[in-house]
């Protein structure tokens, strides 16, 4: 019994995803934002679907929890500013 119920909570735990907040600069669709911050703008559901928002279309400039895992994307923090980059990091 121990056993199974252990297994259990790792099988759970590996299915939760860690999450990161960001802020987007502007209010801006979440397609967008997907486009931004993943270099794949179908990932748009990966943002809305974590974030109560009355329309995807429109993405209020509030922290956002979004995965944590974010595909070959490298964020650069300088003085309280983000700069990105995905394939080949181009910055």
């Amino acid at each position: 019994m121990k056993t199974d119920a252990n297994r259990d909570i790792a099988t759970r735990l590996a299915q939760v995803e860690k999450t990161v907040t960001r802020t987007p600069e502007a209010v801006l669709p979440a397609l967008v934002l997907a486009a931004k911050w993943y270099d794949n703008a179908a990932r748009e559901t990966d943002i809305t679907s974590r974030n109560a928002v009355n329309h995807p279309g429109f993405m209020p400039v509030k922290p956002l929890r979004i995965p944590a895992k974010m595909n070959n994307y490298v964020i650069l923090r300088v003085n309280e500013r983000e700069w990105g980059a995905g394939r080949g990091y181009k910055f």
